[in-house]
């Protein structure tokens, strides 16, 4: 339901925040330097020649890429003019709805003057080609020296033109149709030549490092305020009596129109030469000496034609047949509107991220699915399939236009003024409107009042246009696949990024762009993370920069638990910045990201003295592994005990599997009377041994239930020294009858003759050689515990300790002559 606009929303900067460049004297003639370079040459090397000039430190030289316009605008005053490219925009989205053809004020203000379908589709048609005419306005404005000004004046004239169709309320019922149509074609004849100025004012002031995502929200604001505008008139236009309702509609539509007008005189605009006299031929052809440019505007010219062939028809489809009223045509359309909110940021971020061709590749496959989901809408069928499509279309709609407007400001030259580029690409869209609102409407007066029957499925005229439609989207489906991006991904890479919880992903996104609380956001990230999906990455790398504290907290954590290897360098930069307060986060995300790149910055962390950040560091060590990491964490349990950190490193190393751990391990924990901390480092000694998380699961449990969970592991202890294959006859029996009287000692709480008998059954393994290196590395440390722990912690850590060192003892002796017992 939505068509393309008669220019790109907007327009790439090519603002940089650099030193200047001397004064205005230099500043032209680096102007006519581009000029005339460009003129020399197709559009690739002008953008090489505007490339090449590279700017140097302390030198007056532009930089790369660079617009000279853009140049003499500050920071403040390029910050000002985007602000007001955005409240432009969204006064304009209140005037558009009553003079824009295919919307449903439009359509039903037309009705009620008595003007048929076939004749709004020729309106659509006749103010689509008005946008052919930028080629030739394009070409006469940019030789004007005051732009600012000759925009307001035109675009005034044009308002006041468009606004006064509602005059047409006082006309004969003859005279209708041709008084509208005279003064849309004025109107929009006025604001195609305003637009190329326009467009390019905004393609020089827009920073080029946030083109896609300035794009994504400037088309979010305008959309939200169409949201909420249209679905207010709606139920006005439903209550209203008579023509009242319109001429309401139309009188607010003209003073923001103006009003719209008066803050482009408000903004900063970047002092612009009068370009040089060249021939029309010459100017026009340049930039379709560019191959890609010429692609994009073939694509977008079809695009808009399969668009345009349905888009008249849509509301008339509502009103006339399906009989539904302004507000439920409201409720769909801002369902539309809803879904391009969504897609502006949801695609904006990603055409920013992996490419605006991947996008359109894959969004023109769903806009195909629109017309057709329009055309088989029976009347059982269109509450569900209606709003469907409308999101579907929203989606898609917002999508494209996204990608296709980023790719134009990569595809347009530095450095010059690219009004005639602008104009060309409109001109393209707006034969294609014609076209195929013409062609919608052909078909239409010939069907008249008669459908067809497809299928056993009786279709009214309506929707036979939309099966038009659809079959027209077949041809820029085609064009999409020879769209040129170099760097771009492929879509299949793009389309892997829709995985994980999305529902969850779009609930969050929503709920962190509305929080203003740094604890709510902080939330909402979590759930982004949580999600699991690869959409949530931007947002997560975005947020280190928040200044909220707990945001940027869980923005590092969120980006680890994404797996996000593109945010490595970024997680690096805040490990590295000692002022940073999310060194620790950043540390850990770096190790569940895993990438073995980052063993140096992370070593260093682990190197210095904030015990956080060393633990942080240790277990990310950890988690990335490798021969380098287990020595780094090894080595650091050699020498005195540092009470801060040993427990952690400790705990970290023992995920290596290095046996020289459990000595060591063992060696410091009587330096440590904390049982969280002695339970740590017992957990990591354990860990080594093969015996995971066990020690942590039995330890946390209480009372009655610990012991039904020892008396089962004693008995198995048992049971795999009795067939344990690696072992004599002898030596099985004399060990399972020493495990049977730990057993019984655990049984009877007699805490010390458990540590005794399990003294003699360590002793005994260690006299026996084929037993295996964790077996021994088991009964050392059984032996060194027993051997340092008071009587008191025995009855509890003691106990558990034992049973799990002796599982872990069992297990490997077992195992060791081709046997295999499972982990528990």
């Amino acid at each position: 339901m939505q068509s393309l606009p008669s220019s790109p929303p907007d327009n790439r900067s090519r603002h940089t925040h650099c030193q200047r460049c001397g004064g205005e004297r230099e500043v032209r003639e680096e102007k006519r330097r581009v000029r005339n370079g460009a003129a020399t040459g197709p559009i690739e090397g002008a953008t090489r020649e505007g490339s090449e000039r590279a700017c140097r430190p302390g030198t007056g030289d532009p930089k790369p890429e660079t617009a000279v316009m853009a140049e003499v605008l500050s920071r403040q005053r390029a910050a000002h003019a985007l602000r007001h490219f955005i409240l432009i925009g969204a006064l304009w989205s209140i005037y558009g709805p009553g003079v824009f053809i295919a919307s449903s004020v439009f359509t039903g203000y037309a009705l009620s003057l008595g003007i048929s379908e076939s004749q709004i589709a020729f309106l659509a048609a006749g103010t689509g080609l008005m946008g052919a005419t930028q080629a030739v306005t394009a070409y006469w404005t940019r030789r004007a020296r005051d732009r600012r000004r000759l925009c307001f004046i035109i675009g005034a004239t044009d308002i006041c033109c468009a606004s006064s169709i509602i005059f047409a309320l006082l006309l004969p019922p003859e005279f209708r149709f041709p008084f509208v149509a005279v003064l849309l074609f004025i109107a929009y004849t006025l604001g195609n030549t305003v637009n190329p100025m326009f467009a390019n004012w905004m393609a020089t002031v827009i920073p080029e490092d946030v083109r896609a995502t300035y794009v994504a929200r400037r088309m979010f604001v305008l959309t939200l305020v169409s949201v909420a505008y249209l679905f207010v008139v709606s139920r006005w236009l439903d209550t209203a009596q008579g023509s009242l309702g319109f001429i309401l509609v139309y009188a607010i539509g003209w003073l923001t129109g103006l009003g719209g007008y008066v803050m482009v005189l408000l903004t900063p605009m970047p002092p612009v030469e009068p370009e040089e006299p060249t021939s029309y031929g010459r100017s026009i052809l340049s930039p379709l000496r560019n191959r890609p440019f010429a692609l994009l505007s073939v694509f977008l010219g079809m695009w808009t034609l399969a668009m345009a062939i349905a888009s008249p028809f849509y509301s008339v489809f509502m009103l006339r047949y399906l009989h539904l009223s302004y507000t439920r045509i409201a409720v769909y359309s801002n369902l539309s509107l809803g879904a391009m909110l969504l897609g502006y940021r949801m695609f904006g971020a990603l055409a920013e991220r992996h490419g605006c061709k991947p996008i359109v590749k894959l969004l023109i496959v769903p806009a195909v699915l629109v017309p057709f989901m329009w055309a088989v809408a029976g009347d059982g069928t269109w509450p569900v399939l209606v709003p469907m499509a409308c999101v579907l279309s929203g989606l898609a709609v917002s999508g494209i236009q996204v990608a296709a407007s980023a790719l134009l400001y990569k595809i347009v030259p530095a450095g010059r003024d690219n009004s005639l580029s602008f104009a060309i690409i409109t001109s393209c869209t707006a034969l294609g409107s014609f076209a195929g609102a013409m062609g919608g409407g052909l078909l239409k007066r010939l069907l008249g009042d008669q459908g067809w029957d497809l299928l056993g499925h009786s279709l009214a005229p309506p929707q036979v246009v939309f099966l038009a439609s659809a079959a027209a989207y077949l041809v820029p489906l085609l064009l999409a696949q020879l769209l040129v991006e170099p760097e771009a991904q492929t879509a299949v890479g793009v389309l892997a990024q829709f995985r994980g919880n999305l529902l969850g992903l779009a609930y969050n996104y929503i709920l962190y762009n509305l929080a203003r609380e740094g604890r709510t956001r902080a939330v909402a990230l979590r759930g982004m993370a949580r999600s699991h999906s690869p959409l949530a990455v931007a947002k997560l790398a975005e947020s280190l920069d928040d200044v909220s504290p707990e945001v940027r907290h869980e923005a590092a954590l969120g980006l680890g638990e994404a797996r996000a290897k593109d945010a490595v360098p970024r997680l690096v930069e805040q490990l590295a910045d000692a002022g940073s307060d999310i060194r620790p986060e950043a540390a850990e995300a770096l190790g569940q990201i895993g990438d073995p790149t980052v063993i140096d910055p992370l070593q260093k962390a682990f190197e210095e003295g904030d015990p956080r950040l060393r633990a942080s560091a240790a277990m990310a060590l950890a988690e990335i592994g490798g021969p380098e990491a287990g020595e780094l964490l090894v080595g650091a349990l050699e020498g005195p005990v540092d009470r801060a950190s040993f427990a952690a490193v400790v705990d970290a190393a023992g995920r290596l599997g290095d046996l020289r751990v459990v000595a060591r391990g063992l060696a410091g924990l009587p330096h440590f009377d904390s049982p969280v901390l002695r339970m740590q480092i017992i957990n990591g000694v354990c860990r080594t041994l093969g015996e995971r998380n066990h020690f942590y699961q039995l330890v946390s449990r209480r009372g009655l239930d610990r012991s039904a969970l020892v008396e089962p592991m004693m008995k198995r202890i048992v049971r795999l020294f009795r067939r344990a294959p690696g072992l004599g006859a002898s030596e099985r029996t004399e060990l399972a009858a020493v495990a049977q009287e730990v057993a019984h000692a655990i049984e009877h709480d007699d805490i010390g003759a458990m540590a005794d008998r399990a003294r003699l059954l360590a002793d005994r393994v260690a006299t026996i050689d084929r037993a295996g290196e964790v077996a021994l590395a088991g009964a050392a440390a059984i032996r060194s515990y027993v051997d340092q722990v008071p009587a008191d912690r025995l009855a509890d850590e003691g106990v558990v300790f034992v049973v799990v060192a002796l599982t872990s003892l069992a297990r490997h002796i077992a195992r060791a002559r081709g046997g295999k017992e499972p982990i528990l």
